[in-house]
């Protein structure tokens, strides 16, 4: 499974000399000189056009950028569970609702054998409801939420993953853009690209 947080690899520079050796041709090797030239050119551009003065600098910002990235990430899954996990609580509701009329039948039962015959013919429909109580009672809910409530409390964190998504996207490409300049740099200057490790793996 490809890690999230991993950047884009269209825009970084090709070892040139790693894919002869791999054997490609020269047909390859040509455009490979023209994507590397292509890149480096945007790579100096964009590093003017963002003001940085340093590599220092650069990595500062690097690092910024990922660390607000993986924070997003960790609060959009999170999001994304509390959702999942409305959902559950919503079905469980609805069910435990809509057995309501099979609870008065039940109790309308005036013998233990007429309750007996009673709960034969529902079988399934008492299954869902002891499933909906069990579930209820693992968590320790001694007042039901409305299902009106809930799809009003499902419909804000929808809201809220989808304004985080949004702000993931926007800083998982400034977090690509920097990687792709620090990488294109030192692969240009002959050094081992290498952004800076991060300070929170995620």
């Amino acid at each position: 499974k490809r890690d999230p947080l991993a950047p884009q690899k269209d825009s970084l520079l090709i070892d040139i000399q790693q894919k002869m050796a791999e054997g490609k041709g020269t047909g390859y090797v040509n455009w490979a000189k023209k994507h590397n030239l292509k890149n480096m050119s945007k790579a100096l551009l964009l590093l003017e056009e963002k003001g940085f003065s340093s590599l220092e600098e650069l990595d500062a910002a690097y690092q910024a950028a990922y660390d607000r990235r993986s924070d997003l990430l960790v609060q959009l899954r999170a999001v994304e569970t509390a959702i999942d996990e409305k959902k559950e609580l919503q079905r469980h509701v609805l069910n435990y609702v809509k057995s309501k009329s099979l609870r008065d039948g039940f109790n309308a039962c005036k013998s233990d054998k007429a309750q007996r015959a009673y709960r034969q013919k529902h079988e399934s429909e008492f299954l869902t409801m002891e499933a909906a109580k069990r579930f209820f009672d693992s968590k320790g809910l001694k007042k039901l939420p409305t299902p009106k409530t809930l799809q009003q409390e499902i419909e804000l964190l929808i809201k809220d993953k989808n304004r985080l998504y949004n702000e993931y996207q926007t800083a998982k490409k400034q977090t690509d853009e920097l990687y792709t300049i620090r990488y294109n740099l030192d692969k240009a200057l002959g050094e081992k690209p290498q952004p800076k490790r991060h300070s929170q793996e995620r």
